[in-house]
């Protein structure tokens, strides 16, 4: 098991971190001192490497040069904006075979995803009482994104209200569907 955690307000160098493994209830910790052979475990993507020892030497870096155990870099932005084009290419090929011109109704749905941008931080921020402000909240960013498709409904995007929500409803669940594992 690998655990990383982020310390703020600390100067840049080297550091010596000391553990202790803790048992819990069914679960057997390892030997004190661990082993030789334990020095070489490297989880995969990343090949941060795990030291065997109680105590280890470590180096402070920024954030998005942190080396993370089982994360890779950049993941979320890739599948959450291949997501966004997804859900608007869906939402043009639905359009387009039910006759209906695209392109005023995706500049509504591209304002409904800047909403839904907004809405996620928000929600975050709310959520967690302004104490963190590095994530993101899907509940935050649907309601948000909700918010415009349906003013866009009644402020007639060029097509029957129904014919729009009809295609923004499967373009938003695809979307999501393809963005959502990035936060993993």
């Amino acid at each position: 098991m690998a655990i990383t955690a982020e310390v703020r307000g600390i100067s840049p160098g080297q550091w010596t971190v000391t553990a202790r493994p803790v048992a819990r209830a069914g679960r057997a910790s390892p030997p004190p001192g661990g082993n030789a052979a334990g020095a070489l475990r490297m989880p995969w993507p990343r090949r941060v490497v795990i030291p065997a020892g109680r105590e280890a030497k470590v180096h402070t870096s920024s954030l998005l040069r942190a080396k993370v155990p089982g994360i890779i870099r950049f993941a979320y932005a890739s599948l959450v904006s291949l997501g966004v084009l997804a859900g608007l290419g869906l939402e043009a090929l639905l359009l387009a075979h039910g006759h209906y011109s695209a392109f005023r109704p995706t500049v509504f749905s591209a304002l409904a995803i800047v909403a839904g941008v907004v809405g996620g931080k928000a929600w975050y921020v709310a959520a967690h009482r302004g104490r963190k402000f590095d994530g993101w909240c899907i509940q935050g960013f649907v309601a948000g994104a909700a918010a415009v498709v349906a003013a866009a409904a009644f402020a007639g995007p060029g097509l029957p209200s129904g014919a729009y929500l009809g295609v923004a409803a499967p373009a938003l669940l695809i979307g999501m569907a393809i963005g959502r594992p990035g936060c993993f």
